[in-house]
């Protein structure tokens, strides 16, 4: 009886998987993609702790326009996010609004988060009216050290803020005052 080279060798394979298997766990580990797979579980982690970040900015300012309440709110980027590349802003939508705050709307204000390094994008509704604006430009907005516009194409930088709607605002127009504080918090 001849057994074929081939046979034994998938055999001896075979059998080596199984020792692997039952030292390992059941899991076979490529030492280069742990280092990868790592990489990515932190990217992750940190996604989420900035997706937590972002819905504090839309509970403040949606408090603030809404229930007429000052509120403070601190922005942080998570350390694997370059602030350079990283920009969060405000914007007006004339499309996709059903998509991203769901119903039947045809324009929406959303938050939208991007960044290069890592690569993440996220968009969250902001549910304030559509006529809301925010400036630093009002009168009663620049009673105080430094206004900011969170609308501005900059972007909302990480830092420390209080909005408040503006006094000289209605119900139907909106206006929000936020202000910088002159410390910043990294996590």
């Amino acid at each position: 009886m001849q057994i074929d080279i081939r046979i034994i060798i998938g055999i001896i394979v075979l059998i080596s998987l199984f020792w692997i298997f039952s030292i390992t766990g059941g899991i076979l580990v490529d030492p280069d993609l742990m280092i990868i797979e790592k990489e990515n579980f932190k990217n992750r982690l940190s996604e989420v702790e900035l997706v937590k970040n972002i819905g504090q900015v839309e509970s403040a300012i949606e408090i603030a326009v809404n229930l007429n309440v000052e509120t403070n709110f601190d922005f942080t980027l998570p350390k694997c996010f370059n602030e350079t590349e990283a920009k969060l802003r405000i914007i007006e939508r004339n499309d996709y609004c059903s998509v991203i705050c769901g119903g039947k709307m045809s324009q929406c204000t959303i938050l939208q988060f991007s960044s290069k390094t890592p690569s993440f994008s996220t968009i969250t509704c902001l549910a304030i009216p559509l006529t809301t604006s925010f400036s630093e430009d009002y009168s009663n907005c620049n009673q105080l050290p430094n206004a900011v516009d969170l609308k501005s194409s900059n972007g909302i930088k990480p830092g420390q803020y209080t909005v408040i709607k503006n006094i000289e605002t209605t119900e139907y127009s909106p206006k929000l005052c936020a202000y910088k504080q002159n410390t910043t918090i990294s996590s």
